[in-house]
């Protein structure tokens, strides 16, 4: 008599299937560990708003802000700025507010470098746990954001980046094809 159970074949297909559901689920549970809350803008101002609305949402707050284009040598990194600063938590930071192709996509902070626990803090306490960390920088990756964060850009000052997915990705395609005509000049 024969032993009732699967054949060697059904038992491997059965087990595929089993590993298959297993790696979706901790893959699942994987990615909402490694998910932070990722921002949909800046300060109360949207991704995507014109430099006009921005202007007008920033000015509310009795902002100082002045705007002007970027070199184009450095246009990888935005067409046009507004620069402007705030207090978070009383530590005044340096804000740009970059626009590509007439829409808000990024915002570059500078602080003092001695300030970076206490807004990395605020940074967890806002957008959730970092995806990737060191003593001296931290980085938040998702699907549609990302943001840098560095305790030293400089000897005093350090700095964060708040930037759509889609800017990082063009910023970084723009980024490389200056490079590579800086390479054909040599």
């Amino acid at each position: 008599m024969r032993p009732i159970g699967l054949g060697v074949t059904e038992s491997r297909t059965r087990c595929a299937v089993v590993l298959a559901i297993l790696v979706l689920v901790s893959g699942g549970i994987a990615s909402k560990t490694l998910a932070f809350n990722e921002p949909e803008g800046f300060r109360g101002v949207p991704w995507g708003t014109t430099e006009e609305e921005l202007l007008a949402r920033l000015r509310i707050d009795g902002a100082q802000i002045s705007c002007g284009d970027y070199p184009p040598d450095g246009h990888w990194i935005a067409e046009r700025a507004c620069n402007g600063a705030f207090l978070l938590d009383n530590i005044r930071l340096k804000a740009t507010y970059g626009f590509r192709a007439g829409k808000f996509t990024r915002v570059f902070l500078q602080f003092p470098s001695n300030d970076f626990n206490r807004i990395a803090a605020i940074f967890v306490e806002r957008y959730g746990a970092s995806t990737r960390d060191t003593a001296n920088a931290k980085t938040w990756v998702g699907p549609a954001a990302i943001i840098t964060m560095t305790r030293h850009s400089s000897a005093m000052e350090g700095n964060a980046l708040i930037t759509t997915r889609a800017d990082w990705e063009e910023s970084a395609r723009l980024r490389k094809e200056k490079t590579k005509g800086a390479a054909k000049d040599l």
